[in-house]
């Protein structure tokens, strides 16, 4: 299933995950293909996270404003004004970054676009994006014990190998995610 934007994010466990899923997708879907096309898809599943490439930028623009139109269109039909609003907030800078490099993303959003910032300015708006703000800024902490308690919220077998990594991270810089050094055991560190 789909992760929450802001477990992605989170500086601890927002790696990790995206490690073990990287490890599941190559072993269950790459690995079993004949070794001669193996090279490709690899390539191609690697351009989902580059942001530095034109290529990889455009896939990732692909991606936002599929999440915008969804979102939009369950705006526009009176369903879940939440739902949307968490994804307006969450794509914002990213669409806008977008709508300036590629003038396809401009044309596919320019009828949208106003609404979303209507929609961004309402007193949910306002308070869901605050409240994303503070999350943010809790979780830029990374402590290590809220870490594990957001794996919670994955399947059991990504859930079971952030744990892992979690744990080895743990045992290498103490309990809390902080260097065992004595001086800052109880101090939580982002890496």
């Amino acid at each position: 299933g789909d992760v929450r934007w802001d477990i992605k994010n989170h500086p601890l466990v927002g790696p990790l995950l995206e490690a073990a899923e990287r490890e599941h997708f190559t072993r269950e879907v790459i690995e079993p293909l004949p070794a001669e096309i193996r090279p490709y898809f690899l390539a191609s599943y690697a351009v989902q996270d580059d942001r530095t490439s034109r290529t990889g930028r455009f896939f990732n623009a692909m991606e936002v404003v599929g999440y915008v139109i969804r979102a939009y269109d369950e705006w526009m039909s009176g369903g879940s004004k939440s739902l949307a609003i968490d994804v307006f907030t969450n794509s914002w800078d990213a669409l806008h970054r977008y709508r300036e490099e590629f003038a396809s993303v401009r044309v596919l959003t320019e009828p949208m676009y106003s609404e979303i910032q209507r929609a961004l300015a309402t007193p949910d708006g306002i308070r869901i994006l605050q409240q994303k703000r503070d999350r943010r800024a809790a979780f830029a902490a990374g402590n290590m014990d809220e870490a594990m308690r957001i794996l919670d919220h994955l399947s059991e077998g990504v859930a079971s190998a952030v744990r892992n990594k979690l744990n080895g991270r743990a045992a290498l810089h103490g309990g809390n995610g902080s260097p065992v050094d004595g001086a800052t055991a109880g101090t939580p560190s982002a890496p």
